[in-house]
């Protein structure tokens, strides 16, 4: 292999692709990125077995090949050297990098020893614009687990509806409710569940790209799914197994209805957080009489009661949540106003932004009077 390519887009590259770099890999050529170059430019691949990243690079390739290095001293030497071009080339199993003068060689391990990685070909299954996936994915993201004691709760249910997919995550204490809309009907998927990971990592990339839509394959068979953003591929595996009957905790009616300020909410939660931290992060939300509060009390810290005017319908109620999981809801609401619907004190709390049709669900908390 002998190419030359701008340092900047090597380096650019070598960001993309580290986030599947294995910080502690099962194999050793799992902490390892392949450069490959073609007629048509390089290729810059990682992989952790669970996620994989292609990126191609626009290059001058004077001789095509192959070559598998370290991912983190191939990028850490990479960030020291100045902008312009640098010349790459494959001795035996390393890759000499030279630029202005200087010229250093990064040890390797033959490209054969590299796991597969699919590439995305043929036609897309969904093509997605950007910002209502980020958006869509970012909201029910909250509610995905964050330990792997169920993996299944550690993904988000694709269901795929008529026109539509809906999304769905868990932890077991809250559950996130979304969905994309499709310009077609697409027959012969029913639910799929992608790892959050993969859809996270699917966030941060196109946050930094110039892309419109996002192009999704599905790869059955394989139980693999295929992002395509520009010129980069994310590759994930499906999670297996079943995701919770989340319809069965859906309520279908409210005794307590309330409309109130997002910011105002937001802020009354914050100021009550300070004092619940000593009592697992519970606050109080009392509805009622066209008045919200949201108070905590800590014989150690102190106290705290914020009063809201809101428009309410119903009876009055008392709810006690984990103020961690209302702010992150907080977080990613993009409407003024929020709406609180309740069954009673030990009922899930439903929030929904005005004019949305998300939902977001909050198991309350049971504490002594």
């Amino acid at each position: 292999m002998k190419v030359t390519i701008l340092n900047e887009r090597l380096s650019n590259a070598l960001a993309v692709v580290g986030r599947g770099v294995a910080s502690r890999p099962q194999l050793p050529v799992l902490a390892n990125v392949l450069i490959r170059s073609t007629a048509g430019g390089v290729e810059i691949l990682s992989t952790d077995l669970e996620i994989s990243f292609r990126i191609k690079v626009g290059a001058k390739v004077r001789e095509e090949g192959e070559v598998s290095v370290s991912g983190r001293v191939l990028s850490e030497l990479v960030g020291t050297l100045p902008a312009g071009p640098v010349d790459l080339e494959v001795d035996k199993d390393s890759l000499v990098i030279e630029t202005n003068g200087i010229r250093s060689m990064v040890a390797g391990m033959a490209s054969g020893e590299y796991p597969s990685i699919p590439s995305f070909s043929g036609k897309c299954d969904i093509e997605i614009g950007v910002e209502e996936l980020v958006e869509e994915i970012e909201r029910v993201g909250v509610a995905v687990a964050k330990d792997d004691a169920r993996p299944v709760l550690m993904g988000v249910l694709w269901k795929f509806e008529k026109d539509r997919i809906r999304l769905v995550a868990t932890d077991g204490y809250r559950l996130g409710i979304g969905g994309l809309r499709l310009s077609v009907e697409k027959e012969g998927l029913s639910k799929l569940i992608l790892p959050a990971r993969a859809l996270l990592e699917l966030v941060r990339i196109v946050d930094k790209q110039e892309v419109k839509t996002v192009l999704i394959k599905f790869e059955i068979n394989k139980q693999q799914v295929i992002f395509k953003i520009g010129e980069i591929e994310i590759v994930s595996r499906l999670l297996a197994g079943d995701f919770p009957p989340f319809e069965q905790i859906m309520p279908e009616s409210y005794s307590t209805r309330v409309l109130v300020s997002r910011e105002e909410l937001t802020e009354a939660v914050k100021r009550a957080s300070i004092f619940a931290r000593e009592s697992a992060n519970i606050v109080k939300v009392k509805m009622g009489d066209n008045q919200l509060k949201v108070s905590a009390n800590s014989p150690q810290l102190g106290s705290s009661e914020t009063g809201i005017d809101v428009e309410t319908e119903g009876e009055e109620v008392e709810m006690a949540f984990n103020s961690r999981y209302l702010l992150e809801y907080l977080g990613v609401v993009r409407a003024n106003k929020v709406i609180i619907e309740s069954e009673g004190s030990l009922k899930p709390g439903v929030f929904r932004e005005e004019g949305e049709e998300w939902v977001h669900i909050i198991m309350p908390v049971r504490v002594q009077s």
